[in-house]
């Protein structure tokens, strides 16, 4: 029942969650296996919320240092024009000052 549970799996999945079931049922006894799989499941979820929770850091981190890449191309871009202006009126005042 908690391979047919696996949320956007497809039969691969399962087959593979079966598999790593099989392993951890395997080294337990008989009596022991209900609270075996019971953990499998727990366990399981558990690495796949701290998955999601890692991915969602991930994708916050890239759009952060994305922002401040754009935000430091937009400063020097800003600090370039204003210099590229200045140059300009330096060059253009010298040359009406002189007649």
């Amino acid at each position: 029942m908690s391979a047919a549970n696996i949320q956007g799996g497809d039969v691969n999945v399962q087959v593979s969650f079966l598999q790593e079931m099989k392993k951890v049922l395997a080294d337990l006894q008989p009596q022991d296996r209900l609270d075996g799989v019971e953990a499998f499941v727990r366990l399981r979820q558990k690495n796949k919320q701290e998955a999601a929770a890692k991915k969602l850091v991930a994708g916050t981190e890239l759009l952060v240092s994305g922002g401040v890449v754009w935000s430091l191309a937009t400063l020097i871009t800003l600090v370039s024009m204003v210099l590229a202006l200045l140059a300009i009126e330096r060059n253009t005042r010298g040359r009406q000052e002189s007649p």
